[in-house]
């Protein structure tokens, strides 16, 4: 027995088609009493004996309710607390799944015993290369908004546009935009119409966003205004071949972030490795950042970079950097700034990541409210271009830092301490050094998690890296 529906999802207030078909496998007597959709208060009386091995079905048309919950993952519809699921039903505590967006309950007699069965509605098409799918039938918000970023970091005073992509999940929807935020932050419009023909259609709205002068952190709250009713909704979907196809809805936010933030133009190159946000977040505050692909490591002029990044993982990632290693420790004796954040200590591409040695250990710092100690407090990194205070560390999410080094050679220094609480003192999350005219830094602090969140103080000590190589060309004015 299988109900099927015409198509993958709807919205509340949507009529759907549901195709219920049964094959009775025995010569036993058995007769299809009734089809019911119990949360939808539907149901069809039967009362057909099918034949043995040939399909029965039948056709039904229901509406979705307007308050019928979209198809939320149970322990995702409440906030959750620091690094906690909120979950109000306590039987749900467990449950793997969520419980059928809607759920079908066919019964079955013979003679006198009633058989009830509950099976999910799903929808069903043919791929060609894999044949025959299925999919869970899922219950969306008319229309969702997702932002082209989750978080905009204005370092100057000029307004930026933004992106919202709607996508419709009902045919004809049409509505207001409403943006909310801080009275000194300016959005301009504030609110937007739309209108959006097709189901599954999209529209691209823009909007302007202009930060107020002093630092500042606000939420930019996005919310649809559909025939009196209001969504604040984005689509986030989940489609691997090994899983079956997943949707899941997070409010539909930005986090606005104005930093006072001192850099110079400089021209990066990014060494990507099993992938971060990082270059994005730096293009958001004004660098031009280049990915170095393995052609560009091989062959191109790595004297235009004022700064050369390598991604997390990229000395366990790629391989090319163990030939093109050499011409990036030359790159720093010339003059760049060669950053290194985390990597595994095993499985490195080559033993000599610094251009002198110091090794990889587990040590990390797990608890992101530990203090963190200024080794040296006067060190270039500390102070230029911009004044790092133990402010700079509030805020932190998800660890301050990862895979610490535990042996370095007496030619670096290190900068920052810290430990988790009752553990010993780690100052092996930082390394610098000079070499000839550049600069090497070591970091395992988790910027690939601050930067992407809008932590300010992470910008601040990430810019005074790259501008690591700048800080003897202003000492000496």
């Amino acid at each position: 027995m299988e109900a099927i529906a015409s198509d993958y999802s709807a919205a509340p207030g949507d009529v759907i088609n549901i195709n219920t078909t049964l094959v009775n496998r025995t010569s036993t007597d058995f007769r299809i009493d009734k089809i019911e959709f119990p949360t939808i208060s539907a149901d069809t009386v039967i009362n057909n004996n099918p034949d043995t091995n040939r399909p029965f079905s039948i056709n039904t048309k229901i509406i979705i309710p307007n308050s019928y919950p979209i198809s939320q993952p149970y322990w995702l519809i409440n906030n959750s607390t620091k690094g906690l699921f909120t979950v109000l039903d306590q039987q749900l505590i467990g449950v793997a799944e969520n419980s059928f967006s809607i759920p079908v309950k066919i019964s079955i007699s013979h003679n006198s015993q009633v058989l009830d069965f509950t099976i999910p509605l799903l929808y069903r098409w043919n791929d060609r290369v894999e044949g025959e799918q299925y999919r869970p039938f899922e219950i969306r918000p008319p229309v969702t908004a997702n932002p082209n970023q989750n978080v905009s970091i204005f370092s100057n005073d000029n307004a930026k546009e933004i992106q919202l992509k709607l996508k419709s999940s009902s045919p004809n929807a049409s509505g207001e935009i409403h943006l909310h935020t801080d009275a000194d932050w300016n959005i301009s419009p504030s609110v937007i119409p739309f209108s959006i023909k097709n189901q599954y259609g999209e529209q691209i709205i823009k909007f302007n966003v202009t930060p107020p002068k002093n630092s500042s952190i606000a939420n930019l709250k996005i919310e649809l205004n559909i025939k009196g009713n209001v969504y604040n909704k984005s689509l986030l979907e989940i489609s691997h071949s090994h899983i079956k196809q997943q949707v899941y809805f997070q409010v539909s936010e930005i986090k606005l972030v104005k930093l006072e933030l001192n850099k110079f133009s400089t021209k990066i190159g990014y060494v990507m490795g099993s992938g971060d946000e990082i270059p994005d977040c730096l293009r958001d505050i004004g660098y031009d950042v280049t990915l170095l692909n393995d052609d560009l490591l091989d062959g191109t002029d790595l004297s235009v970079y004022g700064a050369i990044i390598t991604g997390i993982r990229a000395y366990n990632t790629r391989e090319r950097l163990k030939y093109d290693q050499p011409r990036l420790l030359e790159y720093v004796k010339n003059g760049g700034t060669l950053i290194v954040q985390y990597n595994v200590a095993s499985g490195l591409q080559t033993d000599n990541v610094g251009p002198y040695p110091f090794k990889l250990s587990n040590n990390r710092i797990t608890v992101e409210e530990s203090p963190v100690s200024f080794i040296n407090p006067d060190h270039q990194l500390l102070n230029f271009p911009n004044k790092i205070t133990k402010n700079d560390f509030d805020n932190w999410i998800q660890e301050r830092g990862l895979y610490f080094s535990n042996q370095w050679d007496a030619k670096y220094t290190t900068v920052l301490s810290g430990h988790d609480p009752g553990e010993k003192d780690l100052p092996g999350g930082m390394l610098f050094v000079n070499y000839g005219k550049g600069v090497f830094i070591f970091s395992g602090y988790s910027w690939f998690r601050q930067l992407p969140a809008g932590i300010p103080g992470a910008y601040k000590i990430f810019v005074n890296m790259i501008s690591a190589s700048r800080y003897n060309e202003h000492s000496s004015n």
